[in-house]
């Protein structure tokens, strides 16, 4: 199984690195979760430079 953070730190660029930084802070300080989908995970896990950054952004229901 590959070491998700590593991939993170190691295969994306300082500039994306950045903005999913961006995102999590924003999605943090409005309760939300945020999930890396699509293209970028299959291009960190396959080695493949990762060209855009797809987010789906999930809100936590009170009961």
């Amino acid at each position: 199984m590959a070491d998700y953070i590593y991939l993170l730190e190691n295969r994306l660029s300082q500039a994306q690195r950045d903005s999913l930084l961006a995102v999590r802070e924003v999605a943090r300080a409005k309760g939300l979760t945020v999930f890396l989908v699509g293209g970028a995970v299959r291009d960190m896990t396959s080695g493949s430079p990762v060209r855009d950054l797809d987010v789906v952004v999930q809100e936590m229901l009170s009961s």
